[in-house]
């Protein structure tokens, strides 16, 4: 064999093996079935029951705890799993509640330290159900014990959670009691380890719900909920200061008087805030925002962000950088076809840009979309069914451009995929996780962004 052979074939050899790998690991789908740009799927529960609602939250150092519901036969009980930035790994499923009933509709919050607290509602007999909390300590690495912060043998609201920088936590929640509803909220104390109990408002005439609660980087808070009276629905807030451990008065936020729900809230670092609601009309599902300015303490001119064109709106979610720009997602249909949309709020010019559809197939049906925004940059994701089965989709937002890229699987499974939940630290690195049914059991499992 001449040299000049052996070289074309070495050549020959070489081209083969750059284009092998580029249909490999830097391909849009890697042969492990996962998009570039994301890890490989895992799964961080262990099979022996059916997950469910996982949640995740992320410190600024991007250490993650991942909490869910976990079916054990007899009750639905909460655990627990934590994910190490320092050395790239998950520890173990832990139980972080043992009391005997089920429980329900919990949340999941953490302050930039890494401590992180966890509220739910959690069934105690026919009639009751009791408020309860766990903290968990990042200096020790460990999980306290539950401790009941009210019991009530009434009806209960989903309570509502945040947590601000120094690990204060305020969580929300509504009271039955017969003929009124009472929007309560309790403060834990960090330094002391304390829940207190504050009534907002006192009693209300009709129902309140759709609660939701964030905090600024001080502490100061805004509580959002939806007020029934029979005659209409109007959007309410309060405002904590914490400076004073008091909370203002409540502040009508829109007053359109027809059907509204799904409220969402964000809040910068400064204490800026987005409000986002539905708002259902004839000519079809409207989607409306107001903006707080923390520097006149009041809310601006509620705005319709969605035009009228007959479409449904569903599953709205805003989030906010510490400049006070802002990112909202929302899930439009309409017949047998939809699209993931999203707006963004430009704090220097306080407008909002064109609406930009972030899916790429016109024929696959949405679900569930949720979205992560801070300098980093943002992340939406969503489950996205063929008819056949669901994977998770997902698309960045580049905050040099203010663009989307362009939508790309996560998963590429041959079953289910639901609930995504999506944190992301202060450098923009993200995990998402989900529920993954495999037919025979659920499992929560995660990916990283690469």
């Amino acid at each position: 064999m001449t040299g000049i052979l052996r070289r074309v074939i070495l050549i020959g050899i070489l081209i083969s093996s750059f284009l092998l790998a580029g249909c490999g690991e830097n391909s849009s789908n890697d042969r492990a079935g996962h998009t570039a740009g994301w890890g490989t799927p895992a799964t961080i529960t262990d099979g022996s029951g059916n997950a469910s609602w996982p949640s995740i939250v992320m410190d600024s150092a991007g250490n993650a705890i991942v909490v869910w519901r976990q079916y054990d036969g007899s009750v639905n009980s909460l655990w627990s799993n934590r994910y190490d930035a320092a050395t790239s790994s998950w520890g173990t499923a832990e139980l972080i509640e043992a009391n005997s009933g089920s429980t329900f509709s919990f949340k999941l919050a953490m302050d930039s330290a890494g401590n992180a607290m966890a509220v739910w509602l959690q069934y105690d007999g026919p009639t009751s159900y009791s408020l309860w909390a766990n903290y968990y300590d990042r200096t020790a690495l460990s999980w306290g014990t539950a401790v009941e912060i009210e019991g009530y043998n009434a009806s209960w609201s989903a309570p509502q959670l945040a947590m601000d920088n120094d690990g204060h936590a305020l969580v929300a929640w509504e009271e039955y009691a017969g003929f009124n509803y009472s929007l309560r909220v309790s403060r834990y104390d960090a330094a002391t380890a304390s829940w207190g109990a504050i009534e907002v408002g006192g009693s209300g005439v009709g129902e309140v719900d759709d609660l939701k609660i964030a905090t600024d980087g001080a502490g100061n808070a805004i509580v959002l909920w939806r007020q029934i009276d029979g005659l209409g629905n109007t959007i309410w807030s309060s405002r904590y200061n914490a400076g004073t451990l008091s909370w203002g008065s409540q502040d009508k936020v829109a007053t359109d008087g027809g059907p509204v729900w799904d409220c969402q809230l964000a809040v910068d670092e400064a204490g800026n805030a987005i409000a986002v609601w539905v708002h259902k009309e004839t000519t079809g599902d409207l989607l409306w925002v107001s903006h707080f300015d923390v520097t006149t303490l009041s809310w601006g001119g509620a705005e319709e962000i969605k035009s009228r064109n007959n479409e449904g709106v569903e599953y709205p979610q805003v989030a906010m950088d510490d400049a006070g720009n802002g990112i909202v997602a929302w899930r439009q249909y309409i017949a047998a076809t939809d699209s993931i949309k999203t707006r963004y709020y430009n704090a220097v010019t306080s407008s909002w840009e064109r609406v930009a559809d972030i899916k790429t197939s016109s024929t696959e049906l949405t679900d569930f979309p949720q979205i992560a925004f801070n300098a980093g940059g943002g992340i939406a994701v969503w489950e996205q069914s063929d008819g056949a089965v669901s994977n998770l989709w997902t698309n960045r937002f580049n905050v040099a451009t203010l663009t989307w890229g362009e939508a790309e699987a996560i998963t590429n499974a041959n079953d289910e995929v639901y609930f995504p939940q999506i944190a992301m630290d202060s450098n923009g690195n993200a995990i998402v996780v989900w529920v993954h049914s495999d037919g025979t059991v659920d499992n929560i499992w995660v990916s990283h962004s690469e």
